[in-house]
């Protein structure tokens, strides 16, 4: 192998390739913090496999800009990520470097090209990397706006779950239609759902596609698709019946992003089921008002309480007849706060609505919640079985869930953002 490539150009090139070999891995995997070098005239062929996630991407001047590519001799190898990494950073970002194996099958050699007295060397690994292996048939397909796959995960994936015997929220779901396209994402406590409309936005086979995703993969696809420029990625599932691994393929032009080890078994909850059902409470609040409100009880949650892991209660009082929403939380710290309610629709509003839930909800409510000036929250009147539903994109008075919508109309999107969490008994 004797290639020769710019160093700027090329760490730029690498650096999905390097992302997928070091975060993330599967400890001891035998794909850990290494790469695969496959070199001939035109291209370079990078690839990497954490035990999660494979990675094929071809690395070319027409795809890659600085890379001023040139190849004087054909072959493969493998390196450590890592070591690679420091070596080009050994280097000044304007150098031409050569990449020359010399023949021996030992070490590979990286020298400056005007100056090839200088080197830096790096070993071999001798043992392949086994790839997991190609599907053949594919049930499910989605093509989607880059843009929007992000802002998706970016929305909901602060709800993702975290107990590994919930096996269900440690995956979050894309549920796409004709126009549309759905990301949500629980914790089994607390739920949230972006939705966005737009034209040219998805296209899916079958019309109405829902795919899983899981956690552990997902940290690593989100920071390689952000780095990119395509304006669309293309996700395919396999089939069941397929005899390779279970797998879902994210590619675009130039790049294959392989996810295997998942469960296909795995089954998500229903979000229409509480998103769409009937509230006899409806309150219209405003989130700067509801912000000082939540860090107040959250505030409450000390350190204490952490290590221990003490659930922080909060109740939370709907007082039509005053137009006052009371937060209130008892335990080492206590807090009582009232936020003003800007508008109400309730059945019998001399009757107070009442609820517990985790006062990190609260801050979430808030925290995490898409920018708006006000929220309406919905709930069953004194059922601890429904959960409390909160739809963003309120205006000032109670409207319908439809009618909450974000409208971008450089983007050519509208979206509605809801969470819903647990009351607790």
């Amino acid at each position: 192998m004797n290639f020769s490539v710019k160093v700027s150009g090329f760490k730029k090139a690498i650096s999905h390739v390097v992302d997928v070999s070091t975060k993330d891995v599967v400890k001891d995997s035998i794909g850990e913090n290494k790469i695969v070098l496959s070199a001939n005239k035109q291209s370079i062929t990078a690839s990497a496999f954490n035990g999660r996630v494979s990675i094929v991407e071809e690395l070319s001047d027409i795809n890659n800009d600085d890379l001023l590519y040139s190849c004087d001799g054909t072959g493969e190898i493998i390196v450590n990520a890592k070591d690679l990494s420091r070596t080009l950073d050994s280097f000044a970002p304007s150098e031409m470097v050569i990449f020359d194996d010399e023949g021996d099958n030992t070490e590979l050699c990286i020298k400056k090209k005007k100056d090839k007295d200088q080197y830096q060397t790096l070993p071999y690994y001798k043992d392949a990397i086994s790839f997991p292996p190609d599907a053949k048939t594919f049930e499910k397909t989605v093509e989607i706006r880059r843009d929007i796959f992000l802002v998706g995960i970016d929305r909901t994936f602060f709800t993702i779950g975290f107990e590994e015997e919930r096996e269900r929220y440690m995956y979050w779901v894309l549920r796409a239609n004709k126009g549309s396209v759905r990301f949500a994402s629980g914790t089994g406590g607390i739920f949230s759902v972006a939705d966005f409309e737009g034209k040219d936005l998805v296209t899916s086979t079958p019309d109405e596609t829902s795919i899983l995703f899981p956690k552990g993969h997902t940290g690593v696809v989100y920071k390689i698709l952000s780095s990119l420029d395509c304006d669309n990625v293309t996700i395919k599932q396999s089939s069941t019946k397929d005899k390779s691994p279970y797998q879902i393929i994210i590619s675009t032009k130039s790049m294959e992003l392989k996810l295997v080890g998942m469960n296909p078994s795995v089954t998500w909850v229903d979000e229409s089921t509480f998103l769409d059902a009937e509230y006899n409470c409806k309150v219209v609040a405003d989130v700067s008002e509801l912000e000082w409100a939540s860090r107040g009880v959250m505030a409450t949650f000390n350190e204490e309480m952490q290590r221990e892991n003490r659930l922080s209660r909060s109740k939370v009082e709907v007082d039509a007849g005053k137009s006052l929403l009371t937060m209130e939380t008892k335990g080492v710290m206590r807090a009582l706060r009232k936020v003003p309610i800007v508008d109400i629709e309730a059945e019998d509003d001399k009757d107070n609505a009442v609820f517990e839930c985790s006062s990190i909800y609260l801050n979430d409510m808030t925290k995490f919640g898409s920018k708006t000036k006000y929220i309406q929250m919905e709930m069953i009147k004194n059922d601890k079985k429904k959960p409390i539903v909160v739809r963003y994109y309120a205006n000032d008075k109670v409207g319908e869930a439809k009618d909450m919508k974000n409208q971008n109309t450089m983007a050519g999107i509208s979206e509605m953002f809801n969470i819903f969490f647990v009351q607790l008994q």
